[in-house]
């Protein structure tokens, strides 16, 4: 039962984030929510995985390629260790520790 709550509450706060960022290009979301610093990785839509790239990682600031990388290692969330582990390799050079 708890599961489900949580899992709703989830699922909620992500359609939230949608109809916020719906006013951006869908490649710019992920910038968006970097910046805001209240929105965990969890309340991402998974989508957004697939704009996860390296070039993406080089091109932001380094700030924000650390506060990713943080928020990567943090997470349980498949899709998100996912990338992680695509990203592994790169973060050293984004100057991620």
């Amino acid at each position: 039962m708890l599961f489900e709550k949580r899992h709703q509450l989830r699922l909620d706060a992500i359609l939230q984030l949608e109809e916020k960022l719906n006013a951006y290009p869908i490649d710019r979301w992920l910038n968006e929510l970097l910046l805001d610093k209240s929105i965990p990785i969890e309340h991402y839509p998974v989508v957004l995985t697939e704009y996860a790239s390296k070039e993406w990682l080089m091109s932001i600031e380094p700030e924000l390629a650390v506060r990713f990388h943080d928020m990567l290692k943090s997470t349980n969330l498949r899709k998100w260790k996912k990338v992680e582990r695509n990203l592994l390799e790169i973060f050293p050079k984004a100057n991620v520790q």
